[in-house]
């Protein structure tokens, strides 16, 4: 999704620099990024289990900058959800469906094989770039939780640079949803933007 390397960047701005334009424009993009694609939604569970996942940033979810964020997203998508809920359809019946359709071997938990294969396959230029640059920081766990900024950046490429693209095999293996391809190839475009960070 062509807003996600731009999501990536105000979340790491808005963490980093505090500063209150870049979480009021990260709610905006974020809404526009799920009216854009619902696949969006995983991209902002993974960003709020980062801010879970390092002390200074857990933090920041009392301050009133995230507050903002979340007043900014949901006046982007509240037409859009009261649209949805007036509607009869159901996206997830839509999900849960079409797996029975595409056959035996494909449908379920399975999907997470040839998915994982896919991604792989699309994605290791980019999975290695993102191995190499954690490489040096990943020796000692213990103070790589604890040291203050390199630690951040590189949980921060972690999280979106690989746990982001693999988030849909978690939904899969969870929920029994068939996964596509496509669902985690726009997830690649993110990498080279994070390294580039």
């Amino acid at each position: 999704h062509v807003l996600w390397p731009l999501l990536a960047l105000l979340l790491w701005r808005g963490l980093s620099k505090r500063r209150f334009a870049d979480w009021v424009f990260l709610g905006i993009v974020a809404g526009l990024s799920v009216l854009g694609k619902y696949h969006s939604l995983l991209l902002i569970l993974v960003g709020f289990l980062l801010i879970l996942s390092h002390a200074s940033w857990r933090r920041q979810i009392l301050t009133w900058h995230f507050g903002i964020a979340l007043v900014a997203f949901g006046a982007v998508i509240v037409s859009h959800v009261q649209a949805y809920l007036a509607s009869d359809f159901s996206m997830v019946d839509f999900v849960a469906e079409r797996g029975s359709f595409a056959g035996p071997t494909w449908s379920g938990r399975i999907s997470t094989v040839p998915f994982v294969a896919t991604q792989l396959a699309m994605g290791i230029a980019g999975l290695w770039i993102v191995v190499w640059q954690c490489r040096a920081h990943l020796g000692n766990l213990r103070s790589f939780l604890r040291s203050p900024t390199r630690s951040e950046r590189t949980l921060f490429l972690i999280g979106l640079g690989i746990i982001f693209p693999l988030a849909p095999v978690a939904v899969s293996l969870i929920g029994g949803v068939t996964l596509l391809g496509s669902w985690g190839l726009n997830a690649w475009f993110l990498t080279p933007c994070l390294v580039i960070y």
